[in-house]
């Protein structure tokens, strides 16, 4: 993942990144994808950073095989593949689910929907 840029706004810093690397295999027939295009920026919610909340929005490369026609996108450790909530943040609602913290304010302390 490269950060192409941080902007701080004035209720919440946005951390602009695009996710790039060479093209893997096909799942499907085991050619060579190609690179493709970028998918229109996911918007994934992360930790406070300097006490605001951070949201990365980030661009992820597609890749193509033109044998077979499969459609893949690149993905990330910092969110499983077909989410948008980060394994952080999981992590941090577990705790927050066992101190006994209602769906409610945990979902306005880490600035995501219920």
């Amino acid at each position: 993942m490269q950060i192409l840029d941080i902007i701080k706004k004035d209720t919440h810093k946005e951390i602009i990144a695009k996710l790039d690397y060479d093209a893997p295999s096909c799942p499907e027939c085991g050619n060579q994808l190609k690179k493709y295009d970028f998918q229109k920026p996911s918007k994934i919610p992360y930790l406070e950073t300097t006490g605001m909340p951070t949201r990365i929005l980030l661009r992820k490369r597609r890749f193509k095989c033109y044998h077979c026609s499969k459609m893949m996108v690149a993905e990330t450790s910092i969110v499983k593949k077909n989410h948008q909530i980060p394994r952080i943040i999981n992590q941090k609602i577990a705790q927050k689910l066992i101190e006994k913290i209602s769906m409610t304010d945990i979902a306005h302390q880490l600035a995501i929907s219920t």
